[in-house]
C-alpha cells in the first residue's frame, strides 16, 4: 500500500508499467531439464572421484565444497563472490553445480 493505493510488485506488473518485454527464465527451464543422468554427468565432470551427493532433510541435493576439482573450485569462488552470492561455504547446491557445469563445459 503506497499513499492509500494498493500497488502490485510482481514481475508482470513491473514489466507492464515500464513497458518491458516478458523474458522467459532460461535458468529455471535448464534446471527442470536436469535429469538423473545429467546430474551424474555434472557430478563426474566437476568432482573428484568417489564422492556422493548428500540429501538435506528437505530433500535438497548438495556436495561438499572440498569434493570439487580445482577448476570447479575456482569458478565456484567467483560465483559465490559476484554472480550468485552465498554466505554458506561448506556445501554446493545442485542448482549451483548445474550453473558451474554450464560455465565450465558450455
Amino acid at each position: 500500500m503506497i499513499r492509500g493505493l494498493c500497488v502490485r510488485f510482481d514481475d508482470g506488473f513491473i514489466n507492464y508499467m515500464f513497458d518491458l518485454p516478458i523474458v522467459e527464465d532460461e535458468y529455471e527451464a535448464f534446471l527442470n531439464f536436469v535429469t538423473i543422468m545429467k546430474r551424474n554427468k555434472i557430478f563426474a565432470d566437476l568432482c573428484v572421484s568417489c564422492i556422493i551427493w548428500t540429501v538435506s532433510p528437505k530433500g535438497r541435493l548438495s556436495v561438499k565444497r572440498l569434493a570439487l576439482n580445482f577448476q570447479a573450485r575456482g569458478w565456484n569462488h567467483f560465483l559465490k563472490a559476484s554472480l550468485m552470492p552465498t554466505s554458506y561455504n561448506e556445501t554446493i547446491s545442485e542448482e549451483r553445480m548445474a550453473l558451474l557445469h554450464s560455465i565450465i563445459k558450455g
